[in-house]
């Protein structure tokens, strides 16, 4: 190897004149550029050692190592003597990868002149041995649902007979159970997930279930959670003039000429909401229903008519009242100010 060579160049007298050259030349050099893990499970990691010899009679600082996808510099040597070798250390991970060749670079940025960037790769065959029928469990749900289930097969396809260790979920509301169970006329496990709607937040799902197992060729599986919780009902913008948050802010209306905000209102459940009735506290205006989608969806129109209303600022809430088993109301507060356009008057 490069580094060995060197060490030997510099203990033997007769290689004397070689290390000098070296040194004179200023070179920075890499026993081994691209490391090849081989196979490689998949969702597995590994920690590998790149060695850089400092050739050059200056210090060589190492700036930074920028990794890519599938790999996180662990740590390095930030200055390499001259005359001595500096460690950077990386790990790859598997995990998210595709299957077959994979290949991530490390790119170094020294202070060196000749040698500003220097770049490493880890190169690795990425298998997987243990399947997962299913292969990912998504959830579209409202607050307040009721709890539903998934179902995964999870098996080794050449038969190889393996125990679930342990299990981990990255949600306290997405709970498990397994068991073991003979389908596809394999041996393997099934692994239920129950999803509790009540409990999770409003908003994106992305997570996973890791499941550790004693199997030979891989020791880690990994099921993809993902899906949206959306609120039972919820009223949002029908257009992008109308303001999601209900603060119009200063607008103008034109004598004659009503300004009509509009906005939608869903009922993400499966039950039919009845008698919807909308309306406001604010004075001189009026509030319009127009039904989309019988009981789930309605378009709800805002109207602000200069003939019924004064300049200035004003402040109340848009009501949506309607009977539904989970809710019967729904309150949007609204704000903003209003500017009446003068018609000036014709000169004959």
């Amino acid at each position: 190897m490069v580094i060995r060579k060197l060490a030997f160049v510099m203990l033997t007298g007769f290689f004397l004149s070689e290390v000098t050259v070296i040194a004179e030349e200023g070179k920075v050099v890499v026993e081994k550029e691209v490391i090849d893990l081989g196979s490689i499970a998949k969702n597995e990691s590994r920690e590998v050692e790149f060695t850089i010899y400092n050739g050059t009679d200056k210090p060589l600082s190492i700036i930074k190592a920028s990794p890519t996808c599938g790999c996180t510099v662990v740590k390095f040597d930030k200055t390499i003597e001259p005359g001595k070798t500096g460690i950077i250390k990386a790990k790859f991970d598997s995990t998210g990868l595709k299957l077959g060749k994979a290949r991530s670079k490390i790119i170094v940025e020294t202070d060196n002149p000749y040698f500003k960037k220097i770049e490493l790769s880890i190169e690795a065959n990425i298998e997987e041995y243990i399947k997962i029928l299913p292969p990912y469990s998504r959830w579209i749900v409202y607050k307040g649902a009721k709890s539903g289930t998934t179902e995964h097969f999870i098996f080794d396809e050449q038969g190889e007979k393996f125990n679930i260790v342990d299990v981990k979920s990255d949600y306290k509301y997405v709970k498990y159970s397994y068991n073991q169970e003979e389908r596809l006329g394999k041996d393997g496990w099934i692994l239920t997930l129950t999803f509790d709607p009540q409990a999770a937040p409003i908003g994106p799902i992305k997570g996973s279930i890791q499941i550790t197992t004693d199997h030979k060729k891989q020791k880690k599986a990994i099921l993809p959670i993902s899906g949206f919780v959306r609120p039972a009902f919820f009223i949002g913008q029908y257009d992008k003039l109308t303001p999601k948050d209900g603060n119009f802010g200063t607008f103008t209306i034109s004598e004659g000429k009503p300004r009509i905000f509009r906005y939608v209102f869903n009922n993400f459940t499966e039950i039919p909401i009845e008698e919807l009735k909308a309306t406001t506290d604010i004075k001189g205006v009026e509030v319009v229903t127009k039904e989309i989608s019988k009981g789930h969806k309605y378009l709800i129109k805002v109207i602000f008519d200069s003939s019924n209303l004064k300049e200035g600022k004003f402040k109340g809430l848009l009501t949506l009242e309607f009977k539904h088993p989970l809710r019967q109301k729904v309150i949007l507060p609204i704000k903003g100010e209003i500017d009446i356009a003068k018609t000036l008057p014709t000169s004959n």
